[in-house]
């Protein structure tokens, strides 16, 4: 192959003995083309098909092209901008794409020549009315040749819904009377802004609110943070509850729950009991203090300053238990 002017494009003249020496009567020739580089490195192969005519006049494109919707599924609802894509195929070569929304033409889009292609074009559902309304796809070939999907879906731009999609403690098994933090993530599903009051509990026991406004696709994280002091060792349940928004019919997601353990100051390696291993993570530091080479300020349980036999006395008080 050769690429005489040096823009990219190769160009090679097959002659037609190459052609009738494999076949006696018109038939399809498929061609694997791919390029290597000077270090052995291939390139994917490329498929393409070449028809040998006796007259040498390709034989007439009837075939139509292949559509395939891939998203937005049928009888899916939807609501504000979606992305309705999937793939396009033809037998010879595609021209372009039309979506039509209802019968009406709303976006064409040039396809390059190929027998394959992938679309994806975003949709504003408020262009139909609430309801249930259908999305057609037709795809061209370069003969003019015509092939089509179409798929229903349910717009309802008038929707309220908020939730909880996430929590996330740090962390999640943490000593008595010390912090742990709590990231709680929400979004909004609706159609509208939206200003809600977002409330953490720690079992029964609300400890924080936080006013929380969301414009509509988005989300958010706010951040709490829970004192275990008082609560003693135990397993807790932490709640993150979204109060419900004018008009919103789904709450079933506006509420998340992870668990999370308080456990003795004597489990120093947080594993939910007080064994040997705490034991050893005050004698490693044993004789210590700020600023020594060894020093670990979790093997200070009494924060004299010092890890000492006070703090090996304290793990010797809990040795044995669990959470």
């Amino acid at each position: 192959m050769a690429d005489s002017d040096h823009d990219g494009n190769w160009t090679i003249n097959i002659p037609a003995v190459n052609f009738t020496n494999h076949a006696s009567k018109p038939a399809n020739f498929t061609f694997f083309i791919t390029a290597e580089q000077i270090d052995g490195n291939m390139s994917t192969p490329v498929v393409t098909t070449v028809q040998f005519t006796q007259d040498g006049k390709p034989l007439a494109d009837v075939i139509s092209p292949n559509v395939n919707i891939e998203r937005p599924l049928d009888e899916l609802p939807v609501y504000g901008t979606i992305t309705v894509n999937g793939t396009v195929s033809d037998d010879v070569c595609l021209k372009k794409i039309e979506l039509y929304v209802n019968g009406n033409l709303v976006k064409a889009v040039e396809l390059k020549p190929a027998s394959s292609s992938y679309f994806e074009a975003p949709l504003d559902t408020a262009i139909a009315p609430n309801g249930r309304r259908t999305i057609l796809l037709k795809a061209y070939d370069s003969s003019g040749n015509s092939g089509n999907q179409s798929i229903t879906v349910l717009v309802n731009n008038d929707v309220h819904d908020i939730g909880v999609t996430d929590i996330a403690l740090c962390p999640e098994i943490v000593a008595e009377g010390s912090v742990s933090q709590m990231n709680v993530t929400v979004a909004d599903h609706g159609c509208y802004r939206e200003v809600f009051n977002l409330t953490v509990c720690v079992n029964t026991t609300i400890i924080a609110s936080q006013l929380v406004s969301l414009t509509s696709g988005n989300c958010s994280t706010a951040i709490f943070t829970f004192n275990t002091t008082g609560f003693g060792v135990g397993n807790y349940t932490m709640y993150a509850y979204a109060e419900p928004i004018s008009g919103e019919n789904d709450t079933m997601d506006n509420t998340n729950a992870r668990w999370m353990v308080v456990t003795f100051l004597a489990d120093l390696d947080r594993s939910g009991r007080v064994n040997i291993l705490d034991i050893f993570i005050v004698a490693q530091a044993f004789g210590s203090r700020p600023g020594d080479p060894k020093w670990n300020i979790v093997a200070d349980l009494d924060k004299s300053g010092t890890v000492d036999i006070l703090d090996i006395f304290k793990i010797a008080w809990d040795y044995g238990k669990t959470v």
